[in-house]
Formats: C-alpha cells, sequence, structure tokens
C-alpha cells in the first residue's frame, strides 16, 4: 500500500529549509543556539569552520528576507 507520502525536507518552506541547514550546522559546530559567538571547534580547520560559518550566514540571510517579506504581506493586507 502506498500513501504516496513525501520526505519533511520535501514539504518543508524556505524558512523551515533555512531553520534545517543553521540546526545541522550548529550541531556540527557543537553550538548550542545561546549568543552570537560561535568557538571553532579544536579538530576542524579553519578552512571548514569558514565555509560552514557562511553557510550560516546565508541561511539566517533567507530567514531575515523571508521574515521581512512577511511583514511586507501583512501591511498590504491591513492596508497601511
Amino acid at each position: 500500500m502506498a500513501y504516496r507520502l513525501g520526505y519533511q525536507s520535501q514539504r518543508g518552506t524556505r524558512t523551515d529549509r533555512a531553520w534545517s541547514v543553521i540546526r545541522r550546522i550548529d550541531a556540527r559546530l557543537g553550538h548550542d543556539g545561546e549568543g552570537n559567538w560561535i568557538a571553532k571547534p579544536k579538530w576542524m580547520r579553519w578552512r571548514t569552520f569558514n565555509r560552514l560559518c557562511d553557510r550560516r550566514d546565508t541561511a539566517e540571510a533567507a530567514l531575515d528576507d523571508e521574515a521581512i517579506a512577511s511583514c511586507e504581506r501583512m501591511l498590504r493586507t491591513w492596508g497601511r
């Protein structure tokens, strides 16, 4: 019996994907999500650390863009 269910990643929105990227990178870096500063793990190369931080920054920028777009939609709906 096939229910034709997709994977969670296939049903996710752009915001869901950005949060998923951030959680995955934070887990890899050992970051608990508290504070803005992320320490480089001793065993990780600087090149890898910088690449992961850049990917995390890109995901955060996508979240910011979605938040701004959502606010703009609400303002248009309310006529302001």
